[in-house]
């Protein structure tokens, strides 16, 4: 699956058998693997975890999700606010310019 502005590495076959390819999810840190299974999660439920995370200057982890944004693509961010919703930080940092 190819989306604007990502690269795609050819698959891997991970332990399970599973073809695995990368995915660098902008606003992201790290490339992330995912599956089909996970490819299939993100269609259905729109975010698939894909680790906790810690960036600098936090004090512990947090559950980081890929999702889709309607603007940016594939972008990766943490649950914010009470309800743990999933906001855009490129979309985020443009209404703070």
């Amino acid at each position: 699956m190819i989306v604007s502005g990502q690269t795609e590495e050819p698959p891997k076959i991970d332990a399970g058998g599973q073809r695995r390819r990368r995915l660098k999810p902008r606003g992201g840190v790290d490339e992330v693997e995912l599956s089909l299974i996970e490819k299939i999660v993100l269609k259905l439920n729109g975010a698939v975890y894909v680790g906790h995370r810690t960036r600098p200057g936090w004090s512990g982890s947090l559950q980081f999700y890929i999702f889709q944004c309607p603007v940016h693509g594939f972008v990766e961010n943490y649950p914010q606010g009470y309800h743990g919703r999933l906001n855009c930080p490129l979309c985020l940092q443009e209404k703070t310019v």
